[in-house]
């Protein structure tokens, strides 16, 4: 005779339940810890609200900060999927052969022994799918409750890739992002999490603070560059940039 185990949190979801209900759980307890605890955290300030930026990005007390940084890019990595996804009907090779954002910006993709020019959106794919690996590497990032100051030299690499999927979609796709930004508001907390925790120099951020909400965040206003057209991009998002690992991972160029 079968037994149907129940959750004692109550958050299984239910067959065929309805998309509206499958966050309606006690937020104040939910049952959550380890090394998922901050996921969690994030994900809870998301639903609740949003537009929030700040509650949602800023260092909570007591909370480590490379795991904080850590756990929002791979939110990020999440955020730039599901915009990938939007983009695949209309970010074709045709359309988009090359990986650009203005007609001053030209990207070549890392993910190959040299790096090389791919269409748009297999640069995207290939960003995604790199990231992925490289923030699952157990040795950069053998445990998310704990990350190694070393690794530290990862996230400015990171991040600059996937801004540029950004920045490709605003400039190319602007259907498509402002669908996107005004549901999720994804790019905005991006940016303001990069000059939060000074991932990327204000110069190098393209996307005009224009593209955020309609009273962006006074962070911003003071902070942003909001596009810097023409220049190099750095081969560092960090003043100063601890030094390498030494450790036998991917080198996102």
């Amino acid at each position: 005779m079968s037994t149907t185990r129940r959750v004692s949190n109550g958050r299984r979801r239910r067959t065929a339940s309805r998309a509206s209900s499958a966050w309606q759980w006690n937020k104040e307890n939910s049952g959550v810890d380890g090394s998922l605890l901050l996921q969690e955290r994030i994900h809870l300030a998301l639903r609740a609200d949003s537009e929030n930026i700040a509650a949602i990005v800023d260092l909570p007390a007591g909370v480590d900060s490379l795991c904080w940084q850590y756990e929002h890019i791979r939110q990020t990595v999440a955020d730039a999927s599901a915009l990938v996804v939007k983009l695949r009907a209309v970010c074709t090779p045709q359309d988009c052969p090359k990986m650009v954002a203005t007609d001053s910006w030209h990207f070549l993709c890392a993910a190959h022994k040299e790096p090389k020019e791919c269409c748009a959106i297999d640069y995207c794919l290939h960003t995604l799918e790199n990231t992925t690996v490289l923030l699952n590497n157990p040795v950069a990032f053998p445990c998310r409750s704990s990350i190694p100051h070393e690794s530290l030299f990862y996230f400015p690499n990171i991040v600059r890739r996937l801004y540029r999927i950004f920045a490709h979609a605003f400039f190319h796709h602007r259907e498509q992002f402002d669908l996107m930004e005004s549901n999720t508001h994804m790019c905005e907390r991006f940016t303001y999490f990069l000059m939060k925790f000074g991932l990327m120099q204000s110069k190098l951020l393209l996307i005009p603070v224009e593209a955020f909400s309609a009273q962006p965040h006074s962070f911003l206003n003071s902070s942003y560059g909001g596009g810097a057209v023409g220049q190099t991009v750095s081969s560092q998002g960090l003043l100063s940039p601890p030094a390498k690992p030494r450790c036998l991972i991917p080198d996102l160029k």
